[in-house]
């Protein structure tokens, strides 16, 4: 009896439970369905054209004199003279008389070779006198050609050749004597001067350094890669006329020049891929000074191309296209160069004109993913 009722208050104990359950779910607040929102990336997109753009390069190098000079004596001797105009910084033009080296030596070997001389010429004139009277003697007796014993031509021949071996060392010693003055050889600048009246010098010692007047230089270094940019060729050719402009900053301005490409020095090694390219400075008002470091705008050819924010090519070349769906997909740009923000690509590849080339890209990118316009979720 006692088993019966426990049984029968666990049947009602479970019914009331079930009921209470069906109560609670029939009487529940009934929730939303989850929406999924699906992601689509914001992009900003350029529509290309093709134009056609001059590639321009920067580089940077130094202005350059057209030609300096070290000058040495020719002879040795002490300084008894140095021009005023000898000092550093001034400009002095060609033939001033710099230095007069003590020339005492040189002009007595020059009076010493001219009497030498003078005894050589008469010694000439003795040999004819004295084959005219032994042939005018060989003659009462003979007839013919007198024998060159008698017309004493090896004598006459002897003191000949002496005589122009003294005419030559007349010559040296006047060279000599002209050589114990040094004179400007050229219109220019003197950088350096290293002598003081009564200094012995000889011809291993330096006198001055100078620097010619005329066109400046500008010498400027090109990445190998870039001087087909330039449509150069490395030993030299195509630099003529090429258009230059110049600017360094003197003082507190910035001053420019313009220039005009004449040439390429090449030095290439595996160490240094660097072409210098060589151009000739207008000097304008204030001519820029040698040695002057210079920053440069050098302008190329003319090319048909595409031009691209720097930001929507990858280093790798490549690019994203947006198509009509508005779907993301990647090309090959063949970029040909970069300056500044811009990138010129290539025509002919992949990229047409009117193509939507993205300039934001996102962070991940699959190909073929859906995107939509920052402009388009602004209007939202």
């Amino acid at each position: 009896m006692k088993a019966l009722i426990e049984l029968i208050v666990i049947a009602v104990i479970a019914a009331l439970g079930y009921l209470g359950f069906e109560w609670m779910k029939a009487n529940a607040p009934v929730l939303p369905e989850k929406v999924v929102v699906e992601h689509v990336p914001l992009v900003e997109v350029i529509t290309a054209k093709l134009d056609t753009h001059t590639l321009v390069l920067h580089s940077e190098g130094t202005i350059q004199a057209p030609a300096r000079l070290t000058l040495t004596p020719e002879v040795a001797g002490r300084i008894k003279q140095v021009s005023p105009a000898l000092k550093a910084g001034a400009f002095v033009p060609a033939g001033t008389l710099l230095i007069q080296i003590d020339d005492t030596d040189a002009r007595l070997a020059l009076a010493s070779a001219q009497a030498n001389l003078a005894a050589r010429e008469a010694a000439v004139t003795l040999e004819e006198s004295r084959a005219e009277v032994a042939i005018a003697d060989w003659r009462e007796l003979n007839t013919g050609t007198p024998p060159n014993l008698v017309s004493r031509a090896p004598e006459i021949a002897l003191a000949i050749a002496q005589r122009d071996v003294a005419r030559t060392t007349v010559d040296q010693a006047q060279v000599q004597v002209e050589r114990t003055r040094i004179a400007m050889p050229f219109d220019g600048r003197v950088i350096e001067e290293h002598v003081e009246v009564g200094m012995r010098v000889d011809p291993m010692t330096t006198i001055a350094t100078f620097e010619r007047s005329g066109p400046l230089e500008a010498h400027l270094n090109l990445e190998l890669a870039e001087i087909g940019l330039l449509g150069l060729d490395p030993r030299g050719q195509g630099a003529e006329g090429l258009p230059i402009e110049l600017s360094a900053r003197v003082g507190a301005s910035v001053r420019t020049w313009r220039a005009v490409g004449t040439r390429t020095l090449t030095n290439l090694s595996p160490n240094n891929p660097v072409v210098t390219l060589v151009a000739n400075v207008e000097p304008g008002d204030m001519p820029p000074p040698s040695g002057l470091f210079v920053e440069a705008i050098v302008y190329g050819r003319d090319v048909e191309a595409f031009a691209l924010p720097a930001q929507a090519v990858k280093l790798d070349g490549r690019a994203l296209l947006m198509d009509a769906d508005m779907r993301l997909h990647w090309f090959d740009a063949h970029p040909i160069h970069t300056v500044g923000n811009t990138t010129f690509a290539a025509e002919g590849y992949t990229l047409q004109p009117g193509d939507q080339v993205v300039t934001s890209p996102p962070a991940v990118v699959v190909e073929g993913m859906p995107v939509r316009l920052f402009s388009e979720a602004a209007n939202q």
